[in-house]
Order: C-alpha cells, then sequence, then structure tokens
C-alpha cells in the first residue's frame, strides 16, 4: 500500500508491531491513552411499563453504580429494554463483583427509578468493554493529566506512509461520530496530499 489510514483509539496502537518501530514520542504518546471503563447494562420486558407510568425511562445519577440509564426499546416497542451503563472507577470497581451481585445491584438501582416491575424481567445481559481484546474499553481514549501538553502534537502527525484518524484525533467533537467524521476528512486530505 502506497499509505496507511489508522482509525483506532491511540492506545490499540500500541499492540501492534511496527517494523520499523514508531518514533519514541509517538511510542511514547499511545502508551499514555489507556481506553475508558464503561459496563453497558441491558434488562429486556415484554413491554415498555414505565411508558405506562407517565415515565421516560431516562435517569441519571451521581451515586451509581449506573451514571445514566435510558428507554432502549426497539422502534416498535416490540422488544422493551431498559439500559444503563457504569462507567470509570465504579465500572472498573463494578466489574470486580459476581454477575449475580452485579446483576442485583443494577435491577435494585433501576427499580428505585421505574418501579418493582424491573424485577420482571425477561433477560438481562452486560457488556464490559474493558474485558474485550479488541477495544480494551470504551467509549473513547482517555488522555491523563500531561499528556497533551507533552505529546500532544503527536497525535495527529504523519509517520512516513501512516496517517492517524479515529474520534480521539478530531480537532473538534473528540468521542463523538462528529468527531470520527472530522478526523476522517482530515486524514483524507493528508494521504491526498502526500500521494
Amino acid at each position: 500500500a502506497k499509505t496507511v489510514v489508522f482509525a483506532l483509539a491511540p492506545g490499540l496502537a500500541n499492540k501492534m508491531i511496527f517494523s520499523p518501530a514508531l518514533p519514541n514520542l509517538k511510542k511514547q504518546l499511545i502508551q499514555r491513552v489507556p481506553m475508558a471503563a464503561t459496563i453497558k447494562c441491558f434488562a429486556l420486558y415484554d413491554k415498555p411499563f414505565w411508558r405506562e407510568k407517565g415515565l421516560s425511562g431516562e435517569a441519571a445519577s451521581t451515586t451509581g453504580p449506573l451514571t445514566v440509564c435510558f428507554d432502549n426499546s426497539s422502534f416498535d416497542s416490540k422488544q422493551a429494554c431498559l439500559l444503563g451503563f457504569v462507567v470509570g472507577a465504579q465500572a472498573r470497581t463494578f466489574s470486580i463483583l459476581p454477575a449475580e451481585e452485579r446483576k442485583r445491584v443494577v435491577l435494585q438501582q433501576m427499580a428505585n427509578y421505574f418501579g418493582p416491575e424491573v424485577h420482571n424481567h425477561q433477560r438481562y445481559y452486560e457488556v464490559d468493554w474493558s474485558s474485550e481484546e479488541y477495544s480494551d474499553g470504551c467509549p473513547i481514549g482517555t488522555f491523563p493529566t500531561g499528556t497533551m501538553s507533552v505529546f500532544g502534537p503527536q497525535l495527529r502527525a504523519p509517520i512516513g506512509r501512516l496517517f492517524w484518524a479515529g474520534t480521539e484525533t478530531a480537532r473538534e467533537a473528540t468521542g463523538f461520530i462528529e468527531g470520527a467524521i472530522e478526523s476522517g476528512e482530515r486524514v483524507s486530505t493528508e494521504v491526498l496530499d502526500f500521494l
């Protein structure tokens, strides 16, 4: 290939073997950008019972472990679903609990918001992105204090034929699809200029 575009979280590039090796400052950058910790929890129901109570299915909390809940039912409401996220330090602590304890805690918090019917779920699922080999976490790579001030210029800088994209490299809307799109537009211009 004449060029290669890496559209992945910077820290995931740390799992790759580069020959020749990446420049030292780029290596040091990608070593310092771990993925955030997020666990996504789903409780599935026959019907969206919370709507019958006049509730939206949305809640936010600072006490956790769920920080937010949403009505994630299918568009036709044939599959009712409450979705909650456990994030950050709480996700790291929560992830070491036994599976049944995690389920109990999540459902109890949802029941506090939407009523005891929460416990009448059909199924319960959770996804801990930190345990997935090819993502290492979610939703984006995090930049600890000082990382950008020391290594920031390395984030987007091409290395020969290697170019860097992905939402973490966005100039605007980092962490969102708009940021990913913006980075793709930027890197396509860089590649065309290179060629």
